[in-house]
């Protein structure tokens, strides 16, 4: 069953058009930005990095890499490779404790090319009744937020988390 929930976080991955590389093929670039605790290739898991190629609204790739494999969920991180510069980690709005803070932690992140938008959900315990929902849309250089749903207290018995913040 593990299996098959890990499986699902990177076929959730398929929206986009992407591809799974070999270690070997993420550019030295993109490898040096990725945090040293990130696993580059699983074969136990079928985990690999992914990279998107949006021609027309994304000047460069987006290249997510699988870090923390857990129970019930995987959390990656983003890379961005702009057309002739300098890759970079990406950096996420995370809402814990009552403030804001930024993480490099996307948890099974969807991709949708025909909108540009990613979008992922944090479980902050196996059943999900706690944890967050975040919404991004390309502009320009980055991802902005544009919606973001939270839910701290596991108990509450809520099926859709509460809003935290939306754009306007």
């Amino acid at each position: 069953m593990w299996r098959s929930m890990m499986m699902a976080g990177v076929l959730a991955l398929g929206a986009l058009p992407m591809a799974a590389l070999a270690n070997s093929e993420m550019p030295a670039a993109v490898k040096a930005e990725v945090s040293d605790a990130c696993v580059i290739s699983d074969a136990t898991t079928g985990l690999a990095p992914r990279h998107a190629s949006v021609k027309g609204w994304l000047p460069g790739e987006v290249w997510l890499v699988p870090c923390t494999i857990g129970a019930y969920q995987t959390g990656y991180e983003a890379v961005f490779a702009p057309d002739g510069g300098t890759p970079r980690a990406l950096l996420f709005a995370l809402w814990r404790d009552g403030s804001w803070t930024g993480t490099r932690t996307l948890f099974d992140p969807e991709f949708d090319a025909q909108r540009g938008t990613l979008h992922d959900r944090y479980k902050d315990r196996g059943a999900g009744g706690c944890g967050g929902e975040r919404t991004w849309v390309w502009q320009g250089s980055d991802f902005q937020l544009t919606e973001y749903r939270a839910q701290p207290n596991c108990e509450s018995g809520q099926t859709r988390y509460p809003v935290v913040f939306e754009a306007k």
